[in-house]
């Protein structure tokens, strides 16, 4: 067993999956893991939201509380500016690295929170996304850098990433991709769905859906359209959007109607949403970042026996899933992907698409890099 303190890419959301906290949530089965937590801006992006959550992370005082199998922990954490956050968030983080004995960090937020060169633990450095692409691409790349080369390990959330991390840091990276509870998934009863049905007002509608963050990365207006125009076909049909979403009021008063649903977020069980969908949809707006991104939820909808139709990226193709159906963003094009993904038959060989996205899987993964440490320190 080992003592590892997590650092994620991003703090708790309520009702959103954090890649990082995830995977601590799976490592606390067999390791004694610590999550390091801060605040965001929550709501609206303002100066005055940015400046409390600012204050709120500063003064606080240190503490550590154990949540189911994970202890939380926090710490004064000092946001801006980026060169003085960097030195004044290390000295806490090597203090409690040192007080609680840690072993092993992953860090997640490596321009938040960065290692002196000589740190004494065994430091895993995780990409979950392309580094910023805005006008803070420069610092976050500088402080990238640093960081990877620090390293032993650098796990990435995609296939994509591991190559950019190769040809940008010189460092050769682990695909880690995210991961999924499949004893949850194929656990969802009957019942359970019946029930789902009628709380939202969809019993013998055909669902289309969408689960999982719901930001501006999503091209909602198109799909949208491409629902309203296959509905005129398939008048008992209906669309969902399930998830949080910093919007959400204003999204439900252009387009919510008995039949366009947006349920907000969801806090727990959301295997049987997944389960409630009869096709899932993933319309990102084109970008390098979403190239570059790997769609967890893609591995969900397939592990529920679902259809996909989505925005082609070059890593959700690499998964090569016989399910998906990749086109480009034009409501008409997508009213008759919906039309395809209906009629699609389901193979039963499909249903082991998913198992090696499976969290025991994956955390597998983690176990051999951290005994490859053991036999190196060992001499073997």
């Amino acid at each position: 067993m080992k003592k590892i303190l997590v650092i994620p890419h991003h703090p708790s959301l309520p009702g959103i999956k954090i890649r990082l906290i995830e995977m601590a949530k799976a490592l606390s089965r067999e390791h004694e893991v610590y999550l390091l937590d801060w605040h965001s801006v929550q709501g609206t992006y303002t100066l005055f939201n940015r400046i409390a959550a600012t204050l709120s992370d500063l003064f606080k005082l240190p503490k550590a509380e154990r949540q189911d199998t994970l202890t939380v922990v926090s710490f004064p954490t000092l946001h801006r500016p980026v060169f003085l956050a960097t030195l004044f968030n290390r000295f806490f983080l090597v203090r409690f690295i040192r007080k609680y004995g840690i072993e092993i960090v992953v860090n997640g937020s490596y321009y938040l929170f960065t290692l002196p060169e000589n740190h004494g633990v065994e430091y895993f450095v995780d990409l979950a996304d392309l580094p910023s692409a805005d006008e803070s691409a420069d610092f976050v790349d500088r402080y990238t850098r640093i960081e990877v080369a620090k390293a032993r390990v650098v796990t990435t959330a995609s296939n994509a990433l591991a190559v950019y991390a190769r040809e940008h840091y010189s460092k050769e990276a682990v695909f880690m991709p995210n991961g999924f509870d499949r004893s949850k998934m194929g656990s969802v009863t009957d019942a359970t769905l019946t029930a789902l049905k009628k709380q939202y007002g969809v019993t013998g509608k055909f669902v289309i859906g969408y689960i999982g963050n719901i930001g501006e990365w999503m091209d909602i207006d198109m799909a949208v359209n491409a629902f309203r125009k296959f509905k005129t076909v398939h008048p008992s049909s209906a669309m969902m959007w399930i998830g949080h979403c910093s919007q959400l009021e204003q999204l439900r008063s252009r387009y919510e109607s008995d039949d366009i649903i947006f349920t907000g977020s969801i806090d727990k069980d959301i295997e049987r949403y997944f389960r409630l969908i009869d096709v899932g949809i993933i319309p990102s707006k084109p970008s390098k970042f979403q190239d570059f991104a790997f769609h967890i939820k893609l591995v969900e909808y397939t592990a529920a026996s679902r259809p996909v139709v989505s925005t082609y990226s070059r890593e959700s193709d690499l998964l090569g899933f016989p399910n998906v159906i990749f086109r480009e963003n034009d409501k008409d094009i997508w009213a008759k992907a919906f039309e395809d993904a209906m009629n699609m038959k389901w193979q039963p060989g499909w249903d082991q698409l998913s198992r090696q996205f499976d969290w025991d899987t994956i955390m597998s993964k983690y176990d051999k890099l951290f005994s490859e440490n053991d036999k190196t320190q060992s001499g073997t």
